[in-house]
């Protein structure tokens, strides 16, 4: 980066020192995830992204998911059977089910994608993930 802190960091608290960090890196980051959301436009109406549930999580189990950007404090429960690639929806988080968009994030954090967390208004479409396909 062009800037840094500077000066004695020793008597600071980790939140100042994330604060001031945090001043210096924001402007990086948003635009990043900017570039990200205009490339999900860019590919929207393609087979290289989607905002579909059903497709994002076996593709992230799957490693297929490059780019990744989900709604924070949207839950979608439901199940996912790797093996079969059978998702089904539940009402709740009863039994067996598990938060979908977690999975979603997870998967493609562990298979080396980009994973964005964004507020509603910032997302590229009306759904609560959207993904960037590698393949």
């Amino acid at each position: 980066m062009d800037e840094s802190i500077t000066g004695n960091c020793e008597h600071l608290s980790s939140d100042d020192l994330r604060r001031m960090a945090w001043r210096h890196v924001e402007p990086i980051f948003r635009q990043v995830q900017a570039d990200a959301r205009a490339t999900y436009e860019r590919y929207a109406a393609t087979e290289q992204a989607s905002d579909d549930i059903a497709t994002i999580v076996p593709a992230a189990h799957f490693g297929r998911v490059d780019t990744l950007l989900g709604t924070v404090g949207v839950q979608r429960w439901g199940t996912f059977e790797p093996e079969t690639q059978d998702l089904q929806f539940t009402v709740d988080d009863e039994g067996a089910a598990t938060d979908l968009l977690n999975l979603a994030v997870v998967q493609t954090f562990l298979n080396g994608g980009t994973v964005y967390a964004v507020e509603t208004e910032q997302m590229p479409t009306n759904r609560p993930l959207a993904a960037i396909f590698r393949y």
